[in-house]
């Protein structure tokens, strides 16, 4: 397999996954964990996810009652689907290494312990695995969710399709697009040109249409660094230019800050929702968060990230836990990226 990053960062991979780096280098001032801008009632709730990550022998997480109940109370919730979705069901005896595929009756049954019914999700498809199963896997991603009742973006469905899809919900229009940096495999790429890749979308101003509110969910960035590159920062400066109200990002697979422009906003980088598929994970990749932004009629009002953690029960099973209930190390390395 071929390598899509540059030289320099493979040579890191190893030495930041271990040991995340927590420079930052542009001197960016992170945004509130929670924040209230406008008195305006909210319409909507949305909230965000990280990566959705397959699991060794497919065992699902557990999920405290504290985080199911924010998800509980949103209206639509944002994910990235880590993985192509090759199976139907779970496999008891199933191994990750490298390549990535996922069940899915996983997925769902995830969703469903995390309190968040099909039709409330929106899954991203966009990302770095998901040439992994090859072109199969991706036709087999989108028909399995749409049949599931969720919504896929990231990916064209037919010729010349805008890459933003649009979801109504409380009279309002929200439009998602997402799109990827990478593929694992970059001498792939021309069997997989539906795949909405960076060019498609940063910095087009008529994406914005006729939507009332639209999201950005980006495939982006370094692994395992907790802030984002200057070159990051000047391509959301880009996107909230464009009209993106909200750009959630992953891949590093580590919290990042948020940053405001105005009334938009960016979280660079979400973290995991689950994962990785290794029975030994660093504790920094163990830290996540739900970024849920409250919508009014003229976009965002405010916003609130709800830090957690995956709690390692033993070697496969996981629970996800509040920030709270870790221990001190934890909540040391969450304040670096998201002050109260």
């Amino acid at each position: 397999m071929s390598s899509p990053y540059p030289w320099y960062y493979n040579l890191r991979w190893l030495f930041d996954y271990f040991a995340p780096s927590t420079k930052n280098a542009t001197q960016l001032v992170p945004a509130p964990r929670a924040l209230r801008m406008h008195d305006e009632p909210a319409a909507l709730r949305i909230a965000f996810l990280g990566d959705l990550m397959c699991m060794q022998n497919d065992r699902i997480p557990d999920v405290a009652p504290a985080i199911r109940a924010v998800l509980e109370d949103v209206d639509l919730v944002v994910a990235n689907c880590e993985a192509p979705l090759m199976f139907e069901a779970s496999r008891p005896f199933a191994r990750y290494v490298g390549h990535f595929a996922m069940a899915e009756e996983f997925l769902f049954g995830f969703l469903d312990r995390l309190g968040v019914p099909a039709d409330k999700a929106v899954l991203s498809v966009a990302n770095n695995h998901i040439a992994d199963q090859g072109v199969e896997g991706l036709a087999q991603s989108i028909d399995r969710i749409r049949r599931n009742g969720a919504v896929p973006i990231g990916a064209r469905t037919d010729e010349g399709a805008s890459p933003v899809v649009v979801v109504e919900r409380s009279g309002l229009r929200i439009g998602f697009a997402a799109w990827t940096n990478w593929l694992n495999s970059e001498q792939r790429l021309p069997d997989f040109p539906n795949v909405f890749r960076t060019p498609h979308v940063v910095g087009r101003s008529d994406l914005r249409g006729d939507v009332d509110l639209l999201i950005g969910s980006p495939h982006w960035e370094f692994e395992f660094r907790h802030f984002p590159r200057a070159a990051t920062r000047e391509a959301a400066a880009a996107l909230a230019d464009a009209g993106f109200d909200v750009v959630v990002g992953h891949h590093p697979h580590v919290l990042q800050p948020i940053e405001r422009f105005g009334d938009r906003l960016c979280l660079y980088s979400i973290g995991n929702l689950n994962g990785p598929a290794l029975e030994r994970v660093g504790w920094p990749v163990r830290l996540g968060g739900i970024f849920v932004v409250d919508v009014g009629a003229r976009g965002p009002v405010g916003w609130t990230l709800h830090p957690f953690v995956q709690r390692r029960l033993d070697g496969l099973h996981v629970e996800l836990i509040e920030l709270e209930e870790a221990d001190h190390a934890m909540r040391e390395r969450f304040d670096l990226v998201a002050p109260v």
